[in-house]
């Protein structure tokens, strides 16, 4: 899992304040008698007043016990915040712009989504131009922060460099938080090495600073981007540092975090007992946070061990609870527990909705990219449109504002077009991406890949046979290297045999649905109108309609998802069922030239690409 932090725990006022509150509790204790509590009370709070006016004389104590608040009581200090509001406005501007940028600051801490980016901006150009830039940092770190929600990258990027810049560089919970936001945005961005680069300097932050909570969700937001990078070494060895710390500090939290990670990598690496076994305290403390990576971890180690009936609980609960990603999982994982109980009713289902799931999750992906590069677009388009306007206040010329102005719609014209031409080439690798998967599906289901799968079983079953004799000869001293190789192959070998049980499975079920079809009663009508040269009737194409509806449940959806023509749905129905293009052009009273010339048409229009007419009817006979 990973974590995305905006706040800290740690700030010196927030400590003033409760070395403060500490110091008025014992005195009250000491003394007893309510005037000297009173007296100690007022003593408190001018010692509050002489700290928070060291820091800065010139806002009221109120402000700075709200800032402090910030970081230990978000809400209470939007609270504190609002209640000043009115008095803010006879306040000077100085005190007005900070009471503005801490209302910024306390949403932000509070995890309230921000929504619009124009009071920030009235307060950057403030802070730059006439305020205390002692607070410019966290001005560029708060609009960073708005455009991280409005889901701006490149703006949100800019603005935290912006506060990278000018923010100093010793140590601090503001410096961190710059780095854990690049460091976050840069992942999203699919930019690995410049998040790895953030997280470690923010890392190195923590450490200076002794933060040992922090420091421990560093290395855990390090090693997911270790996994990224699929470097898994990498990644359990920050996860184990992560654990280590979070056990010198009891914080279960983190503790957890790291286990859920490793968990998965276990898994990954073949060591589902292991799995099994680390993930078990984070379920007894699973939240609605977190449930789908827990439950997903837990459910495939279940699932590798043999423990079917608590996978298929987990993943049960998983598809009302989980996420989309956690429910395609779980559909998978249902699947595949069906098919070893031999309900291939169920098991159809499963993988029904698995298939489904997975391409609204290729849709969901294909919406984000493109999405990622509108705003990368839209943001380079307002850098030039700003670089544009100070020329034109710079220089003040008529002519130059016309030049620019051509310049900007050419500009425009072309970043549109390479835009447009990228956009359709991500489409078209990503169609011909579901197609491959799609062709790889399907191979899995044919006697060419059981036969492969046959003979790499023989070489492992050749492999396993030398390393028992091996083991056998050698010395005791390398028994357990050896066995845990021998392990890993017998595993492999299982996995392979599973495989091919699938296969047969599958390559039996598709058998007995092209014989049922070839003795139903519409295939003998369609045989006997071919005899006759006569023509398919609307009756019969419901009725071949109903046939293929009742063996192949996708095919319909697939194929008129691309919106076909009667006569080509007709071409697509025939073809399904193995008639010649001779013959369907009999059926539909074509020439079969028009037959041939209609299938790539359909093969483009279905799948977006261009193919033969072997492509088109391969591709039928798939669906």
């Amino acid at each position: 899992m990973f974590l995305k932090t905006r706040s800290t725990f740690s700030k010196k006022r927030a400590l003033q304040v409760l070395v403060i509150t500490l110091f008025t509790y014992l005195c009250a204790e000491i003394d007893g008698h309510l005037m000297k509590n009173c007296i100690y009370l007022v003593l408190s709070f001018v010692l509050f007043c002489v700290a928070s006016c060291h820091h800065n004389p010139s806002y009221p104590s109120s402000l700075l016990m709200a800032d402090s608040l910030t970081y230990v009581a978000p809400r209470q200090a939007l609270q504190m915040i609002d209640s000043i509001r009115e008095e803010m406005a006879q306040a000077d501007k100085p005190t007005r712009m900070y009471h503005q940028l801490l209302s910024v600051k306390a949403q932000d801490k509070a995890y309230i989504p921000h929504t619009s980016d124009s009071l920030m901006l009235s307060l950057v150009d403030y802070y730059e131009h006439e305020g205390d830039k002692s607070l410019l940092p966290e001005a560029y770190y708060y609009l960073g922060s708005i455009y991280r929600d409005l889901k701006d990258a490149p703006r949100a990027l800019d603005a935290f460099q912006k506060a990278l810049d000018v923010v100093d560089k010793t140590p601090s919970s503001l410096l961190r938080m710059i780095h854990n936001q690049m460091g976050w945005l840069f992942y999203r961005q699919k930019m690995y090495d410049e998040a790895m680069t953030s997280y470690l300097q923010g890392y190195r932050c923590d450490s200076l600073l002794k933060d040992t909570f922090e420091m421990s969700s560093d290395l855990i937001n390090i090693a997911y981007i270790y996994q990224c990078k699929d470097d898994s070494l990498s990644s359990l060895s920050s996860l184990f540092k992560a654990r280590e710390l979070a056990k010198s500090i009891d914080s279960q939290l983190m503790l957890d975090e790291a286990d859920i990670q490793i968990a998965g990598l276990f898994i990954e690496m073949g060591k589902d007992e292991k799995a099994k076994q680390l993930i078990q305290s984070p379920l007894k403390r699973a939240i609605p946070s977190n449930i789908s990576s827990i439950y997903s971890i837990a459910a495939k180690a279940y699932l590798h061990v043999g423990e079917t009936d608590s996978a298929s609980y987990l993943f049960k609960v998983l598809l009302k609870e989980g996420n989309i990603y956690a429910q395609r999982a779980a559909y998978e994982g249902l699947a595949n527990i069906a098919v070893k109980e031999n309900d291939m009713k169920k098991a159809a289902d499963y993988f029904m909705h698995f298939r489904q799931t997975s391409d609204s999750i290729q849709h969901i992906s294909a919406i984000e990219s493109v999405a990622q590069m509108k705003s990368l677009y839209d943001y380079q388009l307002r850098e030039k449109e700003n670089l544009q306007l100070q020329q034109q206040k710079e220089r003040l010329r008529n002519n130059f504002i016309i030049t620019a102005l051509i310049g900007i719609i050419l500009i425009t014209l072309l970043t549109a077009s390479v835009f447009y031409y990228r956009r359709r080439q991500h489409l078209l690798a990503l169609q011909m991406s579901l197609m491959k998967h799609h062709t790889e599906e399907q191979y899995k289901k044919t006697t060419a890949y059981i036969e492969h799968n046959k003979e790499e079983i023989v070489k492992l079953t050749e492999q396993i046979a030398n390393l028992l004799k091996e083991i056998n000869v050698e010395k005791e001293v390398h028994h357990n290297e050896k066995q845990t190789l021998l392990e890993e192959l017998e595993l492999q070998r299982q996995k392979i045999e599973q495989q091919n049980r699938l296969a047969e499975i599958e390559i039996k079920e598709r058998s007995e649905v092209e014989k049922k079809i070839l003795a139903s009663e519409i295939y003998q009508k369609l045989k006997l109108s071919i005899d006759s040269k006569s023509l398919i009737t609307d009756d019969m194409l419901g009725q071949l309609g109903d046939l293929l509806n009742k063996h192949y449940p996708n095919f319909k959806s697939v194929i008129q998802s691309s919106d076909l023509s009667k006569i080509n749905y007709a071409i697509c129905m025939l073809t399904k069922i193995g008639i010649q293009s001779i013959d369907i052009a009999t059926l539909v009273g074509r020439e079969r030239s028009t037959i041939t010339k209609a299938k790539p048409k359909i093969y483009k229009k279905i799948t977006g690409l261009d193919g033969k007419v072997t492509d088109f009817d391969n591709y039928i006979q798939l669906v």
